[in-house]
């Protein structure tokens, strides 16, 4: 996949990545550790929340955004990674 640079997207493209599934208890460790809030680690406290349940962090969003991207922000040959020719 060739490598895709800030300046060549263009307004309205739209770029599709690997599918990223959300594990449960790998949500809530990372919430546990980075961004405690009740709502992201308490189940009865999130049932009483707005939301009405765990919701996930933003962080872990993020975490999970960069995991379908992955290949569509890196050609393997970009910032000399190791294991990488």
């Amino acid at each position: 996949m060739p490598t895709v640079y800030f300046e060549d997207l263009e307004i309205g493209s739209v770029h599709l990545g690997r599918e990223c599934v959300c594990d449960k208890d790998e949500m809530l460790e990372f919430s546990q550790r980075n961004d405690p809030w009740p709502f992201h680690v308490d189940e009865a406290a999130a049932a009483l929340s707005p939301y009405g349940g765990i919701v996930a962090s933003g962080g872990y969003i993020i975490t999970l955004w960069y995991r379908s991207c992955r290949d569509l922000q890196h050609s393997e040959n970009d910032l000399g990674v190791p294991g990488r020719s």
